[in-house]
């Protein structure tokens, strides 16, 4: 069943990619969609946040300065009980959970960086790791086309409601494929080819 609902998502993801005209575009995340969504484009990494999280605050504050932070350096710091590295971006903590050193995760942040396209940014939020109701409140603040995934409609401009976690106290993993859905991730619940488009009418 499992490679059945890979076939068709690379079928449909495929025919996805037809409809995509903006291709030269860099998806600031909070956590790994970002990288799932290059990868299943088949598109070149133009972001850093790949294969990390952000707490949401810290996201937030990030992609308010986005530029500055993105000059800043990053220095390697220790939580108690985490086995992955962590960085310091300033005042910002970056949560390298898919990389084995922080050298590793040093790299590819610092070479991403310099492939972003600040003329062509897109900002994608997931609702977990402790949101809040005060960081629903600052992202609206956020100055770049931007799209908040949660799991529970809260009726606002920028937000999309993600159906199959009700129950949860925040998002579960979108990632993954809808158990409501033959083929498609829970994500894919929200059209992302046009907002990554650009379509004001989402």
């Amino acid at each position: 069943m499992i490679y059945l609902k890979k076939l068709l998502h690379i079928l449909y993801i495929n025919k996805q990619k037809k409809y995509l005209k903006n291709k030269n575009f860099s998806i600031i995340s909070n956590n790994c969609i970002a990288g799932v969504i290059y990868n299943d484009l088949n598109l070149k990494f133009s972001s850093p946040t790949i294969n990390l999280f952000i707490k949401p605050t810290d996201f937030i504050k990030l992609c308010m300065n986005l530029k500055w932070y993105m000059t800043q350096e990053i220095i390697e710091i220790h939580e108690e009980k985490i086995n992955y590295p962590i960085g310091l971006c300033h005042d910002i903590k970056i949560y390298f959970m898919h990389y084995k050193t922080f050298q590793e995760a040093y790299d590819a942040w610092k070479r991403r960086c310099k492939r972003i396209n600040y003329d062509n940014i897109f900002i994608i939020m997931v609702q977990r790791d402790g949101f809040n109701r005060n960081d629903l409140r600052l992202f609206d603040k956020i100055n770049y086309p931007k799209i908040l995934f949660t799991n529970e409609d809260y009726k606002k401009k920028n937000t999309f409601y993600i159906k199959g976690f009700e129950n949860d106290k925040y998002l579960g993993n979108i990632i993954t494929y809808d158990k409501n859905k033959l083929f498609k991730r829970y994500y894919e619940q929200y059209d992302i080819i046009s907002f990554l488009n650009g379509d004001k009418n989402l």
